[in-house]
C-alpha cells in the first residue's frame, strides 16, 4: 500500500496549529497533511436516526462503536444490520444511508486523497471486530491485512444505479466547483429535470441539487482546516458564489457556522 500509517501517525504529533475542536459536534478535526485529515466524534442520539453520507474524490477508513443497538444501513431498499462495533473502507463517490441506533455512538474517520495503489476494495464495505482497540491507525493496518478473509457487508445505498443516475453523478463530480444552475444539468443530459431528479433520488436518496450542495459542504471542511483563505474565498471555490448561501447550506449539514472549523486548538 502506498499509504504508510506509521508516517501519518508521526505527522499527527506534529500537526500543531492544525487541530480544531468543534464542541457543538462533539468532535475533533486534525489535519495531518494537505491531503489527509482525521475526524473523531461522539454522538448521543435520543432516537434512531437516518442519515445519508456522500463522499468526494478521496477515500475514507472508519471505525464506529455503538453502546446500545446495532448500526445498520439501507441498501437497495432493505435494512442491513452491521453490528455494534465495525470498521470499514469507503471509496470516493460512494453514497451510504446509515441508520444509527438510539444511544451513544463513537466513531473516527481517516479521510485521504492519497491513492491506495493495490489491494483496496472497489466498493464500500465494513467488517466486525471485537477487540478494544480504538487507535485509528492500528485498525487501518489490521483492516487491510485481514479484510479479504473476513465476512464483509457492503454499504452503498444502491448496488446498481440506473445509467441516467450514474451519468448525472459523474457530471456533478466533474462540475461541482462551478456555480452551475440545475437547468445546465438538464440541458447537458437532454432530459427534463423532473425525470432526472426522480431517477437520481431513487438511486442515491437525494435530489441532484441537494447532492451537489452536500458534496460542496463536506469538501469545504478540508479547505477550512488547511487554508488561510477567507470564508468568502472558500465559498466561491466550492461553487456557492454567495458566502451567505455557503453558510446556509453548511448549517444544514453541520449545526455550526464554517468559521467553527478555523478555531485552532493550542497544542503543547
Amino acid at each position: 500500500m502506498d499509504f504508510d500509517h506509521h508516517h501519518f501517525k508521526d505527522k499527527q504529533k506534529k500537526a500543531l496549529g492544525h487541530v480544531v475542536d468543534v464542541p457543538e459536534l462533539g468532535g475533533t478535526y486534525s489535519l495531518l497533511s494537505q491531503e489527509v485529515f482525521t475526524i473523531k466524534r461522539a454522538r448521543l442520539l435520543d432516537q434512531e436516526t437516518h442519515h445519508i453520507d456522500i463522499f468526494g474524490q478521496g477515500w475514507v477508513f472508519f471505525y464506529a462503536l455503538s453502546k446500545k443497538g446495532e448500526i445498520s444501513v439501507v441498501r437497495d431498499g432493505a435494512r442491513i444490520f452491521l453490528g455494534q462495533q465495525i470498521m470499514g473502507y469507503i471509496p470516493g463517490k460512494s453514497v451510504v444511508e446509515w441508520v444509527l441506533p438510539k444511544g451513544e455512538i463513537e466513531f473516527e474517520l481517516l479521510v485521504s486523497e492519497i491513492p491506495l495503489s493495490r489491494g483496496a476494495p472497489d466498493k464500500a464495505i465494513c467488517v466486525n471486530y471485537s477487540d478494544d482497540t480504538k487507535n485509528l491507525f492500528e485498525l487501518f493496518a489490521q483492516f487491510f491485512e485481514n479484510f479479504p478473509e473476513l465476512p464483509q457487508k457492503q454499504l452503498s445505498r444502491c448496488s446498481n444505479p440506473t445509467e441516467l443516475s450514474f451519468r448525472v453523478q459523474e457530471w456533478i463530480h466533474l462540475n461541482w466547483r462551478t456555480n452551475f444552475k440545475i437547468n445546465d444539468l438538464a440541458k447537458h443530459m437532454n432530459k427534463d429535470i423532473s425525470v432526472i431528479s426522480r431517477y437520481f433520488k431513487r438511486s442515491f436518496g437525494l435530489s441532484p441539487l441537494k447532492y451537489v450542495n452536500q458534496l460542496r459542504v463536506i469538501t469545504s471542511v478540508r479547505d477550512l482546516l488547511k487554508s488561510q483563505r477567507s470564508i468568502s474565498q472558500i465559498s466561491y471555490d466550492m461553487g456557492f458564489g454567495d458566502p451567505r448561501l455557503f453558510n446556509e447550506h453548511f448549517r444544514k449539514i453541520y449545526p455550526v457556522k464554517p468559521f467553527a472549523f478555523k478555531r485552532l486548538k493550542n497544542i503543547d
